[in-house]
């Protein structure tokens, strides 16, 4: 595996990758008074996920723009994932969409893009990294958990405009300071 910078080149390849995935258990995220967990628990109705693609407009961002930052994870020649991520006005990386191919998952990809993440920020000075995910993939959570990301909040109001099964979905932000960096 070959983590690089995204290139004009790569973008074509971006909505090749299936993200989707299938959605039959869900995180409850639980703020017990002084820190967030979360339960696992079983969906009444298994639903397909698809995320959308970013366009080629979208993604160029990521290249030209020097807050902003993407990476592509090669594997046997072809792009088995990435990540795009941008400084946020709060001082840290927001990871803005981390894909990995379908085929390709549970191979160590989405944690090595997360570290190509990782260090972009800290080179930036930045205070951490950030993203939000939904409830109903409890894969991605667990690979945060794991990375070191803690729940800072949940927004059961984000999705309530969409249609079902999504509006049911709530949103958990996640953050992942780093040690040594002081506040922005």
């Amino acid at each position: 595996m070959h983590i690089l910078p995204l290139t004009d080149s790569h973008i074509s390849h971006l909505s090749a990758l299936d993200g989707s995935f299938t959605a039959d258990t869900y995180i409850s995220p639980i703020f017990d008074g002084t820190a967030w967990h979360y339960l696992e628990k079983p969906l009444d109705t298994p639903y397909h996920k698809v995320y959308e693609d970013p366009t080629p407009e979208e993604a160029s961002v990521f290249i030209h723009d020097e807050n902003h930052i993407g990476y592509v994870a090669v594997c046997n020649g072809q792009i088995a994932g990435y990540i795009l991520l941008l400084v946020s006005w709060n001082g840290y990386a927001r990871v803005d969409d981390l894909r990995v191919d379908t085929p390709w998952r549970r191979n160590g990809i989405a944690r090595a893009l997360l570290q190509a993440g990782e260090n972009w920020a800290r080179q930036k000075g930045l205070f951490g990294l950030s993203l939000e995910s939904q409830t109903c993939n409890p894969a991605a959570c667990k690979l945060y958990a794991a990375y070191g990301f803690t729940i800072g909040g949940a927004d059961t109001m984000l999705y309530s405009a969409l249609p079902m099964p999504y509006t049911q979905e709530t949103a958990i932000y996640w953050y992942y300071p780093f040690p040594h960096q002081s506040n922005p």
